[in-house]
């Protein structure tokens, strides 16, 4: 029996369903590993594997780098930067109605919502 196109569009649909199940049990088992990684970095037991002087650990052929969190900075107590934020925001919203900045349009994608 062969499958109408309706068929093989919700058989996508599907499949869509469970790579985005996969990808975040997947996640999940990451994140965990990682965290396992990061005690046992803080304990020295990669030491063995470190390069000097870096957090860059080679394994099996491959480089594991701990890299450190990234820096943010938190302005919503910062007035004048708060004015300055929201001026600019008008400026581009007036560039943008003028026609004077070029839109660009990213590549289309598919969100899955459950």
């Amino acid at each position: 029996m062969t499958m109408t196109y309706t068929e093989t569009a919700e058989q996508f649909l599907q499949e869509l369903l469970e790579i985005r199940a996969q990808r975040a049990a997947l996640d999940k088992d990451m994140m965990a590993v990682q965290q396992r990684l990061n005690v046992c970095m803080a304990q020295g037991d990669l030491n063995h594997l470190k390069e000097t002087g870096s957090n860059t650990i080679k394994f099996e052929n491959a480089s594991f780098t701990l890299n450190p969190g990234r820096i943010t900075y938190d302005y919503s107590n910062c007035k004048d930067v708060k004015e300055k934020e929201a001026e600019l925001k008008e400026l581009k919203k007036t560039a943008e109605s003028l026609g004077l900045v070029p839109k660009k349009v990213g590549t289309p994608y598919w969100s899955v919502r459950s």
